[in-house]
């Protein structure tokens, strides 16, 4: 069976097995960004959505962007600081994510990124400093994320030019 096109999955309903991705996320990051956020309430907690998408199936605004703003919202409600960072590296799906979640951008609740969460990571490092941090990672492809395009660059910071040299030979 061929691989579907990517942006026509955000254009149908959402699918079945992405409902049960979401509806795991929903589960988590609520309660997740509440505990979090507990441990200190005037500290900032930061979720990450590696993977964005445009957050619109079939028309509807949905998806994990969304799902990390419900979280943030409800832990304001309650006082708490919360902001969501979201990367989306494609530039109409980024379009579209800015698009659908405008008034989040604006209120400075979200914070956009139209690169890779792996290129985004200085920025957003530098944006949460020391804070807390839950991050989403669910690209759409395996080929979307690997270990030499997208883990290993950190890695790789953190090693001896010698420790660098053998693991490129390897």
């Amino acid at each position: 069976m061929p691989r579907r096109d990517l942006d026509q999955h955000f254009e149908d309903d959402r699918p079945e097995w992405t409902s049960r991705k979401h509806a795991v996320l929903s589960r988590y990051i609520v309660p997740g960004a509440m505990k979090i956020s507990a441990l200190d309430r005037e500290r900032r907690v930061h979720l990450v959505d590696g993977y964005a998408g445009p957050n619109e199936y079939g028309g509807q605004v949905m998806g994990s962007t969304a799902i990390m703003i419900n979280a943030a919202q409800t832990a304001a409600a309650q006082g708490r600081r919360v902001t969501v960072h979201a990367c989306e590296v494609d530039t109409s799906r980024f379009a579209s994510l800015q698009r659908n979640l405008a008034s989040h951008l604006e209120s400075g609740l979200l914070r956009v990124y139209n690169k890779t969460h792996a290129e985004a990571v200085p920025e957003i490092k530098h944006a949460a400093g020391n804070a807390p941090a839950i991050i989403f990672l669910d690209p759409q492809t395996a080929a979307q994320m690997t270990l030499e395009g997208d883990l290993r660059p950190r890695v790789d910071s953190k090693l001896k030019p010698t420790e660098r040299h053998s693991l490129t030979q390897n």
